[in-house]
């Protein structure tokens, strides 16, 4: 409908959202919780528009919250946007377009990603780099996009042959610089444009009206000093001797980096290092998965430094395979990210063993006993195909076939039918 009539396309997919955002504000009033949501009211160059949602709203253009209509046809959208400015399309006027009388903040999901696939600096875009709650869910967008298109193929488990196509499109849109990235990171061209006093106000100023979720969380002392943190952290933007430029070598582009002065604290530099321990463990994973479908080591990471990195992590420590990860947090989401990450190298490890010594095979196998008694968590029992994207025993049936192929496998056969049967 995007491509032969694309208005009534927009239209539907905006009454669709906008039918849901409802919904969820009915269900809020007759909660016995009896929060009430504060919307966020944004003045774009062509008026004023208002949204409603939080974090799990805000990510209806991923499959993670939200029923499979919705989040197809936000990703639908999304993709037609992408081909709107692969064909040269306007994104401001584009913006404008698809944001039209839509009444949640998950079409705002779907502008920060086009804003910087092209690094978009525009009175359009001000609103939203200018919006703590904005920047601040935009981020939690990031670190779901971050983790790449596994979790938005779980419906597709099964399903290689019939739907090659839906799946190739997902994958590839994944790989966009968008979405390795969050929107406060336009705020540095913001900064170096004509906007630059706009955007020095606008920022200065948050907290003189902190962007709270609901109405009773307006004087919680905790909630309070958190988005303060937050509006110091955006303010810090507005030093110019926080910025270093610097030319690219090669061409006439040019690198705008920014350090804020709040990232210096020993909570800043902790929180760092976890999203960079985070990061490599998804680098891990991914191409472990990458090299396992191809049956082709990949060269885009040294299999001896994975080695290196994951037992100068844990050693032959390997307790984090007794937590099953159960419930959908931070803490679970890392957790369950490292064990995929440790199961991953040790399973390249016996799939690739060539030339490796007879220690990092012993470790290896060691890690994979362990993952054979991982129990599934209540969302990977309730949802079989999540079992094939986020538990580490989608890996332990590749390290198994290989310890058989090479006939040292000295194991159990019924561990070996019962991960076989898990993984199918």
């Amino acid at each position: 409908m995007l491509k032969n009539t694309p208005e009534y396309g927009l239209n539907l997919i905006k009454d669709l959202s906008n039918h849901a955002i409802t919904a969820w504000r009915q269900l809020h009033e007759l909660s016995d919780e009896k929060l009430t949501p504060i919307p966020i009211t944004l003045e774009f160059p062509w008026g004023s528009q208002t949204f409603w949602g939080n974090e799990k709203e805000y990510i209806w253009s991923r499959p993670y919250w939200v029923n499979n209509t919705l989040s197809s046809a936000f990703m639908t959208l999304e993709k037609w946007c992408f081909e709107q400015l692969e064909a040269n399309a306007d994104l401001n006027k584009l913006i404008q377009r698809i944001t039209k009388d839509h009444e949640s903040v998950a079409i705002l999901s779907v502008v920060s990603v086009l804003a910087l696939e092209k690094q978009c600096i525009s009175k359009t875009l001000l609103p939203l780099v200018t919006n703590q709650k904005i920047l601040d869910l935009d981020y939690y967008r990031f670190t779901q996009d971050i983790r790449g298109a596994s979790t938005p193929l779980i419906s597709y488990q099964g399903k290689n042959l019939t739907h090659k196509t839906e799946i190739n499109e997902i994958k590839e849109i994944y790989k966009k610089p968008s979405y390795k990235s969050f929107l406060a990171n336009l705020i540095p061209g913001f900064m170096l444009s004509e906007f630059e006093d706009l955007l020095k106000h606008e920022l200065n100023n948050l907290s003189n009206n902190l962007s709270y979720n609901y109405t009773e969380h307006i004087g919680n002392h905790i909630i309070t000093e958190n988005l303060l943190e937050r509006c110091k952290y955006y303010s810090g933007y507005t030093d110019r001797t926080t910025y270093v430029v610097e030319p690219i070598k090669g061409t006439d582009k040019i690198a705008i980096s920014h350090r804020s002065p709040s990232l210096d604290t020993p909570e800043s530099i902790e929180a760092f290092e976890e999203v960079r321990r985070f990061e490599n463990y998804i680098t891990l994973t991914m191409w472990a998965e990458n090299s396992l479908e191809k049956n082709t080591l990949d060269a885009n990471v040294d299999l001896p430094k994975a080695i290196e990195f994951i037992k100068s992590q844990y050693g032959l420590d390997i307790d984090i395979f007794e937590d099953n990860c159960d419930g959908w947090s931070d803490e679970t989401t890392r957790k369950r990210m490292e064990q995929n990450a440790v199961a991953a190298v040790a399973t390249m490890v016996l799939c690739f063993r060539k030339g490796l010594a007879d220690t990092d095979l012993e470790w290896a196998r060691e890690i994979i006993s362990k993952i054979l008694d991982l129990p599934f968590n209540s969302y990977e029992c309730s949802t079989p195909e999540a079992q094939l994207v986020f538990h580490p025993k989608k890996f332990v049936s590749k390290a198994l076939a290989s310890e058989i192929k090479n006939g040292t496998y000295n194991g159990d056969t019924r561990g070996v039918s019962q991960t076989l049967c898990n993984c199918l």
